[in-house]
């Protein structure tokens, strides 16, 4: 207290999922890559960073047009991986890092009789903000610190 006055501070808490705080922060730049996946067709390809970034982030898949059971998807980065099953309609949050300087790897099967649309949200982010803040971070929460 001075002079008669009292300090109040006030701590705002707001609670964020990484790639929103990478997009907020602007260490990381999104974007979104559509694919068809026709009829009975296996689709491989690589998500690989933008520019001269090291890093890709998997965030979000969405598939549309998809019957139940028949369209299967798996996303490889070294020896990590996401895969499944297409779920219609609906945004999938994904946090899967690629291995420095590489992409990560694609695999869509369709056994389908019409085609499908996967949208891929993903980010490109510079080497040291990996190395420095998120690396540091996930592994400060895989040992259970709280």
């Amino acid at each position: 207290m001075m002079n008669g006055s009292v300090r109040h501070s006030l701590n705002i808490v707001v609670p964020l999922e990484l790639s929103e705080w990478l997009m907020l922060s602007q260490k990381a730049i999104q974007d979104n890559f559509p694919l068809i996946i026709p009829a009975g067709a296996t689709v491989q390809g690589l998500l690989k960073p933008q520019g001269n970034l090291q890093y890709v982030l998997l965030d979000a898949i969405q598939f549309d047009g998809v019957q139940s059971g028949q369209v299967s998807f798996e996303f490889l980065s070294g020896r990590q991986r996401v895969a499944g099953y297409a779920v219609q309609a609906y945004i999938q949050n994904e946090l899967l890092l690629s291995e420095k300087g590489q992409g990560i790897r694609y695999t869509i099967i369709s056994s389908q009789t019409t085609q499908a649309v996967v949208n891929i949200d993903y980010l490109s982010i510079q080497s040291h903000v990996v190395d420095n803040e998120i690396r540091p971070a996930l592994d400060f929460a895989l040992i259970g610190a709280r």
